[in-house]
């Protein structure tokens, strides 16, 4: 059974946010390219990334620490945002010290009357090719049994399942 970690939610979220600073002129970058975001099209100064059909990944590179993530259903939107926090109140709990989750902040955008829920999240240095990762993992395998196995706990605990390792 997934465990819900909602009563410490407010501080752990704050934890969540920390260093993650959304100025005006990122709401307004963002609000003026909503429909490039939502057709799948790049514009000047924006980056998209592969994702399922109802999820936008994107990032700009006049914000380069940040990386933006939206469903298409802000409800799913809001529910990747709050499996973010028991993530994080998991780690904090269990003393998970060997995984490292990104900061993140929950965005509320309008465009053309309809609200959008995005997710601002840290930008890890983490090389997005599979292969790389791979050749990684192999190579640091003895010095990862720790994190691995506090990750088989984590997704035991919180039912995660968004594991990859471009992730």
């Amino acid at each position: 059974a997934k465990i819900r970690f909602a009563v410490a939610a407010p501080p752990i979220e704050k934890e969540l946010n920390k260093g993650i600073d959304i100025s005006e002129e990122m709401v307004k970058k963002i609000h003026n390219c909503m429909r490039y975001i939502l057709q799948r099209q790049e514009e000047k100064g924006m980056k998209l990334y592969t994702s399922r059909e109802t999820h936008r990944i994107f990032s700009f590179g006049r914000f380069p620490r940040l990386i933006f993530k939206m469903d298409l259903s802000p409800s799913n939107t809001i529910e990747r945002y709050k499996k973010m926090i028991d993530v994080t109140n998991a780690c904090r709990i269990y003393a998970l010290d060997r995984l490292r989750i990104p900061r993140a902040k929950l965005l509320p955008v309008e465009y053309q009357r309809k609200r959008y829920e995005i997710i601002a999240e840290e930008k890890l240095d983490i090389n997005p090719t599979e292969s790389v990762q791979e050749e990684l993992f192999l190579k640091h395998a003895a010095s990862l049994d720790d994190a691995i196995r506090q990750l088989a706990f984590l997704i035991a605990c919180t039912g995660l399942s968004d594991i990859e390792l471009r992730n």
